[in-house]
């Protein structure tokens, strides 16, 4: 998990379960006792205030391949 993403502040070092659930794919996050990550994890968050954070970003084209 990022380490600094908005709308959350850092998160503190926790242990975490990843769990993969396609071979191809990068593992999911999927369990927690940290309050902060379980949060994260278990809330769906408003698209919308998530997203407002990256606005500009999400504007612009992606770099081409060189």
């Amino acid at each position: 998990m990022a380490n600094k993403i908005e709308p959350w502040k850092p998160f503190p070092h926790a242990l975490v379960k990843a769990t993969v659930r396609e071979i191809e794919q990068v593992p999911y996050l999927t369990a927690t006792e940290n309050e902060a990550f379980a949060r994260v994890l278990g809330e769906t968050w408003p698209h919308a205030e998530v997203l407002k954070h990256y606005a500009e970003l999400l504007k612009s084209e992606p770099p081409s391949g060189s």
